[in-house]
């Protein structure tokens, strides 16, 4: 038996194990969505890894398309359960699905706008800067004040205790600032865009107008996306009932 598949078989046969008192379905149920948890978190979240998972790897254990059930049907509750509990341990790293296609277009279409100068805000623990890093881009800063309630004690060494906001305002040389799923109905994300110097580019992470990121202010004050968005987007996967996307912005000179 191959290496992996002989760990994989172990680790299957870990979560198997011990009395569950809600029924035989319900312990098998709780067995794979355990080992596919583990899985999942040790193949992603492990400073020591140089290459992500695939988009392709991680739909065999997670649901990402719900557009497909609407569609042409094939939804499965338990699968719909399954993605959940996975979620709900992959969030405490990271909001944003990372993978292998997702992060190579990222650093390909970054390298493609010839900036240098970048800096993620809201790093929260810090996952998608240490990514692209790997990946082979530098990143200047990441940077969070750490309040968020589920990433005590997870932030990387690389993340910085700071304002985002008062960060913008004091580094106006940034050339592409990251914000991924900026706080929900709170006026942050629309006062960092405005604290922007005009030429700087957003690429934002998180879900649109009436989602749980961001407030309406920061919707109506966005510009038109850059063109490389679609870029991102034909790489990008999320959750399913999980609406959010990666998005280019450009400021531009008012009226430009």
């Amino acid at each position: 038996m191959p290496e992996q598949n002989a760990k994989d078989v172990e680790l299957y046969s870990n979560y198997q194990t011990g009395f569950r008192p809600d029924g035989f379905n319900s312990v098998i149920r709780n067995a794979r969505e355990g080992f596919f948890k583990e899985k999942i978190i040790k193949a992603t979240f492990d400073q020591n890894l140089r290459k992500l998972p695939t988009a392709t790897w991680l739909k065999t254990m997670i649901e990402t398309d719900q557009e497909r059930w609407n569609t042409i049907g094939g939804y499965s509750f338990e699968r719909s359960l399954q993605t959940s509990a996975i979620r709900g341990e992959y969030v405490k790293n990271s909001f944003t699905i990372l993978t292998d296609e997702f992060l190579r277009e990222v650093v390909s279409v970054i390298q493609w706008l010839g900036v240098s100068k970048i800096v993620d805000l809201c790093a929260g623990p810090g996952w998608l800067s240490h990514w692209l890093k790997v990946y082979g881009l530098e990143v200047e800063a990441a940077v969070d004040n750490k309040t968020w309630p589920g990433f005590e004690g997870r932030y990387l060494p690389l993340v910085e205790k700071a304002d985002s906001l008062e960060y913008v305002k004091a580094h106006p040389d940034i050339d592409l600032f990251l914000l991924s799923w900026p706080p929900y109905n709170n006026d942050l994300a629309s006062r960092i865009w405005v604290s922007m110097r005009e030429g700087t580019y957003l690429l934002y992470i998180g879900e649109s107008s009436g989602g749980c990121t961001g407030d309406d202010d920061f919707f109506n004050v966005l510009p038109e996306e850059e063109p490389e968005t679609v870029r991102l987007q034909g790489r990008f996967i999320s959750f399913c009932s999980i609406h959010d996307r990666p998005e280019l912005y450009r400021k531009k000179r008012e009226g430009s």
